[in-house]
Parts: C-alpha cells; structure tokens; sequence
C-alpha cells in the first residue's frame, strides 16, 4: 500500500491590492531654497538630476523640479520665500538637515559623482551599523548623504 502524502494546503485567495487612503504618505521631496538657482541646477545636474519643470519656463529659473530615478528635489529662489522664512533661511542655511538618498552600490555612485568633477564631503565609509554612505555638499551648503 503506497504511502499517504500529507495534502497541501490550498492557497490563500489573492486579495485585491489595496488602494491608497487619501492620508497614505506618497513621496518625501526636500524643497531647498537657495541664492542661485542657475548655480544650483548645474550642481544637481552633475549629480545625475535632470530638470522636470522649471518656472518660469524660459529665461532665469525661480523654481525647479529635478528628478534622477524615483528622487525628486524642488529649488527655488529664496528671494522669493515669506519673511519669516528668509530670517530661518539666513540663521540656519543647511545646518541641521541632510537628504539621505538611499542607492545599491554607493561606492560606485561616489565614483560617478568624482568623474563628474562633483567634491566629496565626506568618502565612503562603512558606519558602525554597517551601512556604507557618503556626502557631498551643494553650493549652498545643503548635505547630500
């Protein structure tokens, strides 16, 4: 008499995918005012950004929106920002904040961003927990990690 085989359990039904809820967290995009967003744009090219939209769309930009993959970054022009937002600008102007981007091989990002005549802050190093990171810092002293 063969033996018996233990049946396998049916699969779970697939379950419809669930639509966001209109509170879901979508995307994070650092919004970094800066002096000269010319300046800027050409930094953030040499990293790889392209521009998506710029305002105005001819002439001298006032805003931009860059993209490289599925990060985004808006710069625009702090003349244009409230009063109490130029005070906190001008005390604090990237002291404090990073945007930390997260990429598979980050000695290889650092490589491209040296080729691309791009300064490291800081060079790859392994952190205590075993990450590896990197910095370079923007012409208005923002940090990228």
């Amino acid at each position: 008499r063969p033996a018996r085989r233990a049946a396998k359990p049916s699969p779970a039904p697939l379950q419809p995918a669930k639509s966001p809820s209109p509170l879901d967290f979508m995307e994070i995009t650092p919004s970094l005012a800066v002096r000269d967003v010319s300046r800027s744009r050409a930094f953030y090219q040499r990293l790889g950004f392209h521009v998506v939209t710029q305002l105005p769309p001819s002439g001298p930009p006032e805003w931009l929106r860059l993209q490289r993959d599925r990060v985004a970054l808006l710069v625009w022009n702090q003349v244009i920002a409230a009063p109490e937002i130029l005070t906190a600008i001008g005390q604090a102007r990237g002291a404090g904040n990073a945007v930390r981007i997260t990429v598979a091989d980050v000695d290889r990002l650092a490589r491209e961003f040296v080729d691309n005549g791009v300064h490291l802050h800081h060079r790859p190093e392994t952190m205590p927990g075993g990450e590896r990171e990197f910095s370079v810092l923007d012409p208005d002293g923002f940090v990228l990690e």
